[in-house]
């Protein structure tokens, strides 16, 4: 598809032209990767102008995204443990229904948010309906500044896919440009986090390339802990190395795959907040009582 495209400008490079050290396919991968994502992320702007405020902007501008929401909606805004069992926290967020290494994440960066803004005091919002939390201006700046902390994370993690996806297999480094150029990537990268898986199953690719399967194992677990689909991968790997008798290797891929598994995830009580001590608004229905994986198990996939 690239060498169609390069004829505009000259075609593919021949065989005997110099080639430089710097500018090679690689490179350029990496410079569409930066600016298709770069697009994304100007394509939101008319959102971001009022801080998501308006309901009619997100959809006709298409730059809706679920970050902004869910800092109030799942109690980032108050920097809650995405799965805490804390009965005052329950009654106040809905647990987080993403799994769990995405919400890592998103917890994550939601204590970069309050860093960056210089760790706001929070006994105020305890006392304000979680509903009405969203429309306070300093909040609003806190869901910019909270878009643009996991806008710089998740472009990192493009250039990251991309430089694996072009060394997944040297021979044909433009098929890399399949992502980097993808109208897609600019219109929902940053609509959640899903990036976070792209970018480890581009890595497991890698890994297969390179003859590792016990890392391509533990990347695909990891994989599988922010999105389920990556854990499909795991069976057409198992058929290549059965159908080639390398019972070694793919034990090496399974036994890499609990690192899917569930982090322990300990109790957080909120400063000023007594456990168990309501805090207003209704309990949400199919809310998780433990706090272990919240409302996703990894066992669904094996």
């Amino acid at each position: 598809m690239v060498a169609a495209l390069s004829e505009g400008v000259g075609g593919p490079v021949g065989p005997r032209a110099a080639r430089s050290r710097w500018w090679n396919p690689t490179a350029v991968v990496l410079l569409l990767a930066a600016l298709t994502f770069a697009l994304g992320t100007l394509q939101k702007a008319p959102c971001a102008a009022d801080a998501w405020a308006d309901g009619e902007t997100r959809y006709s501008a298409m730059c809706y995204s679920d970050l902004p929401y869910l800092y109030t909606g799942r109690g980032f805004v108050e920097h809650e443990w995405p799965y805490s069992d804390d009965a005052g926290v329950r009654d106040r967020f809905e647990a987080m229904e993403y799994p769990v290494g995405i919400s890592y994440w998103a917890w994550a960066t939601s204590w970069a948010t309050h860093a960056v803004v210089g760790f706001p005091d929070l006994a105020p919002r305890y006392a304000t309906p979680a509903d009405e939390l969203f429309g306070q201006p300093e909040v609003a700046r806190e869901v910019v500044v909270f878009t643009v902390v996991n806008a710089l994370g998740l472009a990192l993690l493009t250039l990251a896919a991309a430089w694996f996806l072009t060394r997944a297999n040297p021979g044909r480094p433009w098929d890399a440009a399949v992502l980097a150029a993808s109208p897609a990537l600019a219109l929902t990268g940053l609509v959640n986090w899903d990036l976070l898986a792209v970018a480890l199953v581009a890595a497991a690719l890698w890994s297969w390339s390179r003859g590792r399967p016990l890392l391509t194992g533990v990347l695909l677990g990891l994989g599988t802990a922010a999105k389920l689909y990556p854990g499909l991968l795991l069976g057409p790997a198992l058929v290549l190395l059965v159908r080639a008798r390398r019972w070694r290797d793919a034990g090496l891929v399974v036994a890499g795959r609990p690192a899917r598994g569930c982090w322990p995830t300990p109790r957080r009580t909120s400063p000023g907040r007594r456990p168990g001590a309501s805090s207003g608004g209704s309990t949400p229905s199919g809310a998780p009582t433990s706090a272990r994986c919240g409302r996703w198990s990894p066992r669904s996939v094996t």
